[in-house]
């Protein structure tokens, strides 16, 4: 206490001065604007096609991960730096909203002249004023009256082909040295992202010394990281739908491939229906042989019964049967009924008059030729009886119906195996297109599945891309706003804290001081440093010029 009321001019001067020094250093301040946007992300609850899809705490993090290192990736950073660029190049004049009018003017003086032959001015058509119009409706007036969009994103290019092109052009060094307060990918990181609470919103935020670069860098920044993450998200299901999209064709070209050898392979072996043709081939040929065969088995009874008539007959009945007329006869009956057989087979698949009309002609010629061979055997024969003793007016008959029974066996029977090897020869291209035509089967069969089985996977593809897409569809729900009023500064804070450590500080050495000050100061301290008793003291008075008549009081305290 003592320390401090001597020394208390000191410990007021000194932290006045201070607080006055900081008072002239911020005398003009560096106001700084801060603005935030807000982002809606739909990562942890948002629509799924998946309707089972359930709720993955950890995924939920990894999504937002991946978001904020987009946001804050070298890449987004260095677009959002060129399309802030380019909208202050197009500027004809200083625009509040979108950048103040000094460092508008300091913008102007820094950027070369060939430079601005990178900023489109061109005239546009038509069909993009309606594109321009409708970009900037929806653009939250990320574009001043006087800019074209479509300008405005040939601009954007043409800076990024430059900054690209090498590493020592203007726009490379003013993102990448890191001394411009608002183009630099240093000043540019500052817009911080960050999640709120375990919701799915994402907010950012931006800190700058100008309120209008501080919106229209957010606003830039929600186009950039919104479209930048749609296009990571969808190019990476679209390469899967893609794959499965080519792999589709394939699988259909083999698949028709393989009902085009099919259908040329039943072009070539006359098939409609292989099946149905080859049971009803079977079917028919199977009639065909019980009928053959019961055939056979009649004539060869006829046959017998012939044979055994004619040895009833006289020996020489048996030398004039044999005489030319009759056999030529008889030829001549086994031709004509062979023709009846074989036109009775033309008429059961297609009839017509002029066949009917033949059939009738030919029948009435066997009639009459086996009236004649009858006629000419009953002259033959001079014998009423045989020799046996029966009458020959029974046994002719009888003889005459079983040559002519046997006679038309024969020519159905000759009919019967022409149609029989008709049968073999269908048999032939039959029998083989079974096993050909199981073995296409088979090759349909498969790349049928295989084409199906591909797809189901296109389609479950088509299903996460759209998923991605709806995923992925960022919304900003909360545009950045223009920040009207300063953040306010710390000008106050720092006064006060001058004025503080001025007194701290002056205290700290005054106690040092005393500390180290080994000077007698009271009796006590004499008595300890001489080893005597001390008397008295005498003050040292002089420091006080208020103290009036010295030599009185200095005379007194000797006393």
């Amino acid at each position: 206490k003592r320390i401090i009321l001597r020394n208390l001019v000191l410990l007021i001067v000194v932290p006045l001065l201070l607080a006055v020094f900081v008072i002239l250093l911020t005398l003009k301040p560096s106001f700084e604007y801060a603005s935030q946007t807000i982002l809606y992300t739909g990562l942890a609850s948002g629509s799924s096609i998946e309707m089972d899809k359930k709720f993955n705490y950890q995924a939920a993090n990894t999504a937002f991960d991946n978001l904020i290192n987009i946001i804050e990736s070298r890449e987004t950073q260095e677009e959002v730096a060129i399309r802030l660029l380019a909208q202050h190049l197009m500027l004809k004049e200083a625009n509040p909203k979108y950048i103040a009018p000094a460092f508008f003017d300091k913008l102007k003086l820094k950027i070369p002249a060939e430079i601005y032959n990178y900023v489109e001015t061109g005239a546009i058509s038509d069909g993009d004023v309606a594109t321009n119009l409708k970009s900037k409706s929806n653009s939250d007036d990320l574009f001043p009256a006087e800019i074209s969009s479509i300008n405005y994103e040939k601009t954007v290019q043409n800076l990024t082909d430059l900054m690209k092109s090498s590493s020592t052009n203007f726009v490379y060094e003013l993102l990448n040295y890191g001394e411009d307060e608002h183009y630099s990918l240093e000043a540019i990181s500052q817009v911080k992202a960050m999640r709120i609470s375990n919701s799915d919103l994402m907010k950012l935020t931006y800190t700058v010394n100008d309120p209008g670069i501080c919106q229209q860098t957010l606003a830039i920044y929600n186009r950039v990281c919104i479209k930048n993450y749609k296009n990571i998200k969808e190019n990476r299901s679209d390469a899967v739908v893609k794959y499965f999209e080519q792999q589709l064709e394939n699988a259909s070209e083999k698949l028709k491939s393989a009902e085009d050898e099919l259908l040329e392979f039943n072009k070539a072996s006359n098939i409609i229906n292989y099946y149905e043709q080859s049971k009803a081939v079977a079917v028919v040929k199977e009639e065909m042989e019980v009928e053959y065969n019961s055939k056979k088995t009649e004539l060869a009874g006829i046959q017998a019964s012939t044979k055994r008539l004619e040895k009833k007959l006289d020996i020489q009945e048996q030398i004039q049967l044999k005489s030319n007329d009759v056999l030529e006869k008889k030829k001549l009956l086994g031709n004509l009924n062979f023709e009846i057989a074989m036109l009775q087979s033309e008429i059961e698949s297609s009839s017509s008059e002029e066949k009917l009309l033949k059939m009738s002609e030919l029948k009435n010629q066997v009639t009459a030729l086996t009236t004649d061979i009858k006629t000419s055997v009953d002259k033959l024969y001079s014998y009423q009886n045989t020799v046996d003793g029966l009458p020959v007016s029974k046994v002719l008959p009888d003889w005459i119906n079983n040559v002519v029974e046997s006679e038309g066996l024969k020519a159905e029977i000759k009919v019967m195996d022409q149609q029989n090897k008709v049968f073999q020869k269908q048999y032939a291209i039959y029998a083989p297109a079974g096993a050909n035509i199981t073995r296409i089967e088979r090759e349909i069969s498969v790349s049928e599945q295989g084409y199906l089985e591909i797809l189901h996977g296109l389609n479950l593809a088509k299903l996460k891309l759209q998923d991605s897409e709806m995923s992925a569809n960022l919304k900003t729900i909360d545009p950045p706003f223009f920040p009207l009023k300063p953040i306010p500064t710390k000008r106050k804070i720092l006064i006060l804290a001058a004025a503080f450590l001025g007194i701290i500080f002056t205290l700290g050495i005054l106690l040092i001081m005393e500390y180290f000050d080994n000077t007698i100061k009271n009796a006590t301290r004499a008595q300890k440093t001489l080893g005597i008793p001390a008397l008295g003291m005498v003050p040292k008075i002089l420091l006080n010029p208020k103290v009036s008549d010295t030599s009185f009081i200095n005379n007194r305290l000797i006393e």
